[in-house]
């Protein structure tokens, strides 16, 4: 909701990758192994290439379970981002986190269609499309 991330700007001062949109937010297609309602952006990039933090906060988790394979939020305030897919985690539950550090890298794990990061944003326990705070 455009409302909600009015607020987030200063929040936000970098891209978590450098890479193509491959899926955006929102109502898509869904198949076998994506939903309907895509609840955050896909950046397409080689596998390995490494993933930084959108914003300062905390891992508040960091996990290789469910359909997001090896995945990490990090939340500051009530604002959390969500990196999932990735190959490798950096960084362990509980680290502070400065916006910009590397704590990732881009795979293919879990319910995944080739390498991306899927990245999300909620603030206040709403989705925001990250496409509203931060430019791909």
């Amino acid at each position: 909701d455009l409302r909600m991330s009015r607020g987030l700007g200063d929040v936000y001062k970098r891209q978590p990758l450098q890479g193509t949109v491959t899926s955006r937010f929102g109502i898509r297609t869904p198949n076998n192994i994506v939903s309907a309602n895509h609840a955050g952006i896909d950046i397409g990039a080689n596998e390995g290439t490494k993933i930084v933090a959108a914003m300062d906060g905390e891992a508040t988790l960091v996990s290789q379970e469910g359909d997001y394979g090896n995945h990490i939020k990090i939340t500051n305030g009530n604002v959390t981002t969500l990196y999932a897919h990735c190959k490798s985690l950096y960084i362990n539950q509980g680290d502070k986190i400065s916006k910009g550090m590397e704590i990732a890298e881009v795979g293919s794990t879990g319910r995944a269609t080739g390498p991306h990061l899927h990245f999300e944003i909620r603030a206040y326990d709403r989705l925001v499309n990250p496409e509203y705070v931060l430019k791909f």
